[in-house]
């Protein structure tokens, strides 16, 4: 327990102090601000200062209800219906001149159970990132970080967006399992431009989650460590003022730590569609098709021969800003991916929505939802995972400061015998439910 308070805070004081000192080397960049008319009286409102510099801390009574598919006694707290109280910080950071710009996130997460007198660190995690246009032409992108957490299988849900650099995901509410472990994760990229239409993309980037417990065992076999590695080449052209295409190769690497080496090799084609409805209004659609193959192990194979699967992969998504402060977004996938937890890549479909907005001046509202199906690779007959979830979210503030919210959270997951993730059960279905108030406070510009 001391262990966790010393990381969770050593985590955010880290970011705090970055944050400072960038500060008083850089300026921040002019970040264009929404009307009076249209923007929330709380400061961290939805559709304000999404690119500003800010410290959020939140503070709630909650409760979560946990349904087993299969009863039984539970492994972890964090499996078990009741009440708890949960403190979580966090700090964003935008830096920066016209030439580089730099980007940090640091965040902490605290659930204190009052009935077993226990202090759990849900998350701890700390990014930071540099973009750097070196000339009208080319355009370098660094970033990396690391995450404490015992939430792995909130990634099988697919993002609607690419991450942002400097920002982080710990899916606290989403933890089954007390098995924390610690993830890294580095990433770079280069765009030159070759002429006034074409432009060239390579990235490469790589994670490596280490569980902190590997000699625990969960029904007789231990957690596996999962690292991953990707490099990838893209050349996209300009069609028009909307439209632009590309065309891309991936490969992908993973290592199990089991004596598994899974690889993917992915060809494709995909396009980016805007459409300005407005000076302040447009829509996005964004839209790839693949061909993938992974050479795999089939699950629970001794010999660890590599068997070739090939498959269809699919990437939409879309959104549309509507009304004066609101805008929905979706999205489709359909790929493979390596989970932690999972001790074989699996092949998915996954949807997701959202909307978020302004009701009034002092209340906004989020909702979410997102559905994902798959099974394991090379034997796609045999069932394996579904699993869905839906969050609602309302905030009203009290001036541009402080903030009420209340929030609704539902998930659920159904696994197959044959890859149940080691030490979860193989179902769970939660209702969370809190109710506290989230500050919010302006970094200063220098």
């Amino acid at each position: 327990m001391a262990f966790r308070f010393r990381l969770g805070a050593a985590s955010l004081l880290v970011g705090l102090l970055v944050a400072d000192t960038q500060l008083a080397l850089a300026q921040m960049a002019p970040v264009p601000q929404p009307t009076s008319q249209t923007r929330g009286v709380f400061g961290g409102a939805t559709g304000r200062n999404e690119q500003s510099s800010s410290v959020v801390v939140s503070a709630a009574e909650a409760y979560d209800s946990n349904v087993l598919g299969e009863q039984g006694p539970t492994q972890s707290l964090l499996q078990e219906s009741g009440f708890y109280t949960e403190l979580n910080a966090g700090l964003t950071l935008r830096a920066g001149k016209q030439k580089l710009q730099f980007s940090t996130a640091a965040g902490t997460d605290f659930r204190y159970y009052a009935p077993a007198g226990e202090v759990f660190g849900i998350g701890h995690y700390g990014n930071a990132g540099l973009t750097y246009h070196s000339s009208t032409s080319t355009t370098i992108a660094v970033d990396g970080g690391v995450a404490y957490a015992p939430s792995y299988l909130y990634r099988l849900f697919n993002t609607l967006a690419p991450p942002t650099l400097g920002e982080a995901n710990i899916g606290g509410a989403y933890a089954v399992l007390d098995n924390p472990s610690f993830r890294y994760d580095a990433r770079a990229s280069v765009a030159k431009k070759i002429s006034s239409r074409n432009t060239l993309t390579f990235r490469t980037g790589g994670s490596y989650t280490d569980f902190l417990h590997n000699d625990i065992l969960y029904g007789g076999l231990p957690q596996r460590d999962l690292a991953t590695f990707e490099a990838a080449a893209q050349f996209s052209r300009i069609i028009n003022r909307d439209l632009s295409l590309n065309a891309g190769y991936t490969y992908r690497r993973a290592e199990y730590y089991s004596g598994v080496f899974p690889t993917e090799h992915n060809v494709s084609f995909g396009g980016d569609y805007t459409r300005l409805l407005s000076k302040t209004r447009r829509s996005h659609l964004k839209f790839n098709v693949s061909t993938a193959m992974l050479d795999a192990a089939a699950p629970g194979d001794p010999l660890g021969i590599l068997r070739q699967q090939q498959q269809f992969a699919a990437d939409v998504s879309f959104s549309r800003q509507f009304a004066r402060t609101w805008q929905a977004q979706g999205g489709y996938n359909r790929s493979f991916g390596f989970i932690e937890g999972l001790t074989t890549p699996i092949f998915s479909d996954g949807v997701n929505v959202a909307t978020s907005g302004l009701l009034s001046r002092r209340v906004d509202l989020s909702a979410s939802a997102a559905y994902s199906v798959g099974t394991p690779v090379v034997f796609a007959q045999n069932r394996g995972f579904t699993t869905y979830t839906a969050d609602v979210r309302t905030r009203m503030a009290l001036n541009e400061t402080y903030a009420l919210y209340l929030e609704y959270l539902y998930y659920y997951y159904d696994f197959s015998r044959t890859l149940v993730p080691i030490g979860f059960p193989p179902q769970m279905a939660r209702s969370s439910v809190r109710a506290g108030i989230t500050l919010w406070f302006p970094l200063p510009r220098s």
